[in-house]
């Protein structure tokens, strides 16, 4: 297919990183990104589930999904439970934050710690780049509540996506932009991987 019959939209797509385990530090003052902390469903309960955790603590094997008794009893760790309430204010706000940049029918949030916005026709007015104005948003969300969001930016939802789970949550800058040229090189890639491979067998 000719790359001027698909759509080519600047879409970003940003996530908050461990948002519940980072809304949960921000609130008792503490640095969401130099904490130990999981959220779990019942810290009475030992077998309850743990719904978030901060990175620090996924790095040491706790991550959602869980149970208490799987986490370290540590001074250095903590271990509270929910608050939904908190959770949605803080979304909210970020929501508010991110629609200074888009018109609300160019925004969608997908979940409470994730969302869409189409920067084709705002674009101009806030950045030269669509790199430069997800760094402007992202920097302005940490900001103005010390969490830490990444984002992912392509021609349409779905690259948006993509290029949000396999490079930019795991690139030091936090930003990724995938354009149908990256794909096309991608699969070329795979392929001659592919066939090296047969031939190495």
């Amino acid at each position: 297919m000719d790359d001027g019959q698909l759509p080519n939209r600047v879409i970003i797509c940003i996530d908050m990183k461990s948002f519940f385990a980072s809304v949960s530090s921000v609130i008792r003052g503490l640095n969401p990104l130099k904490t130990r902390l999981a959220v779990v469903g019942d810290i009475k309960r030992s077998g309850s589930v743990v719904l978030a955790a901060t990175p620090l603590l996924k790095k040491e094997g706790i991550k959602t999904g869980s149970r208490l008794f799987d986490i370290p009893k540590r001074k250095d760790i903590h271990v509270v439970n929910p608050s939904m309430e908190r959770y949605i204010k803080a979304s909210n706000y970020i929501s508010s934050l991110v629609l200074q940049y888009v018109a609300p029918e160019d925004f969608h949030a997908y979940s409470i710690d994730e969302l869409f916005i189409d920067a084709t026709a705002s674009l101009h007015l806030f950045a030269k780049t669509p790199e430069e104005l997800a760094h402007k948003i992202i920097n302005e969300i940490y900001r103005k509540t010390r969490l830490t969001a990444t984002a992912g930016i392509g021609p349409n939802l779905l690259l948006a996506k993509v290029s949000l789970d396999h490079e930019a949550k795991n690139s030091p800058t936090g930003v990724a932009y995938w354009r149908y040229d990256d794909v096309f090189e991608l699969k070329n890639k795979m392929r001659l991987s592919e066939l090296i491979d047969v031939r190495l067998a």
